[in-house]
């Protein structure tokens, strides 16, 4: 259940980043870059799960909390998410 709620988040992510017209370029291929990672991680690509991608994601959660909190909240539900299974 937990990975099925973490990859609807990452739909949603990308989703938003894809509809959200306000976010810079550089910072829809960073959130497009860590969609694709969270999905190696999740379909089983990558043998372990990256523990600095959950720090990456912490210091990401603050950058765009007050800019993009559609974002922010997103972010928020994915390291919750991950923290919950244990990563």
């Amino acid at each position: 259940m937990p990975k099925q709620k973490l990859q609807n988040s990452v739909e949603e992510l990308r989703q938003e980043v894809s509809q959200n017209e306000q976010l810079a370029d550089e910072h829809k291929e960073e959130l497009s870059d860590l969609a694709a990672r969270l999905d190696a991680m999740l379909s089983g690509e990558n043998e372990h799960w990256e523990e600095k991608l959950v720090d990456g994601l912490e210091q990401k959660l603050l950058q765009y909390e007050e800019e993009h909190p559609v974002v922010a909240r997103i972010m928020n539900e994915i390291i919750t998410t991950l923290s919950n299974i244990g990563v």
